[in-house]
């Protein structure tokens, strides 16, 4: 295994408890408590959920560009968002959540081209 595709693991795994951690205690904790958080309690699952992908996908031996995984997380968190949470769950569509979709498939395209061109260099 190479070593870009550990530390995509090691970022996996670390993407994962971040995910966790925010959909489940801290988000439980800032509505039992009614707690204003900047809407981070209701966002940050959707923000997390992209590098999730990301890491996922870059953890395989041949990997999709990093503009792939960009447009393909935040058009599948779109969907998720506008027909799963609509449609099955009945509940609203909450821009907010878009918006965080969006902001992370940019953070996360970019945090990906910096660790690909770093990674490569080490092992050239």
């Amino acid at each position: 295994m190479r070593i870009q595709q550990k530390i995509y693991i090691l970022l996996l795994i670390v993407s994962v408890i971040i995910f966790i951690i925010f959909r489940f205690p801290y988000r439980e904790f800032i509505y039992e408590n009614n707690y204003f958080d900047f809407y981070i309690a209701d966002v940050a699952p959707n923000f997390w959920a992209v590098p999730m992908y990301f890491f996922f996908k870059k953890s395989f031996k041949k990997s999709p560009s990093n503009i792939r995984l960009a447009l393909g997380s935040f058009l599948g968190l779109v969907v998720y968002e506008i027909w799963i949470q609509k449609y099955i769950y009945n509940a609203t569509l909450d821009y907010l959540d878009i918006l965080a979709s969006l902001i992370s498939s940019i953070v996360f395209y970019f945090l990906c081209e910096y660790l690909d061109k770093k990674l490569h260099k080490t092992n050239v």
